[in-house]
């Protein structure tokens, strides 16, 4: 085999290796890209979820707020209104009404 056998061969593999490295980056590229999508398309469904979510908990405030405007609103005197007001967020906070409001703290004890 002559030198010019030799450099063409070296060509002839050089051009297949080219085109390997093409399909390979191709394949690469391609995959980037759906990933990319599904990320995407991941991301839209968890910000519809966190927006979704956002309104409940707004309408749960407004109608708790709601409730305890019309307590503190209403008959009876400021310590019965303060008592109501408080069983009305542990009701809320215990479960008996879907609550975002805390659960009022325990008083700390007398050492």
């Amino acid at each position: 085999m002559g030198l010019d056998d030799m450099l063409n061969k070296a060509k002839a593999l050089a051009d297949d290796l080219s085109d390997k490295a093409k399909d390979v980056a191709g394949d690469v590229t391609s995959r980037a890209k759906d990933i990319a999508d599904d990320v995407g398309a991941r991301a839209k469904d968890v910000a519809g979820d966190v927006g979704a979510k956002a309104k409940d908990v707004a309408g749960t405030v407004g109608k708790e707020a709601k409730e305890l405007k019309d307590i503190a609103t209403g008959e009876g005197s400021l310590s019965d209104k303060a008592k109501a007001a408080v069983g009305s967020i542990k009701d809320a906070a215990d479960g008996e009404e879907e609550s975002v409001l805390p659960t009022p703290p325990t008083p700390p004890s007398a050492n």
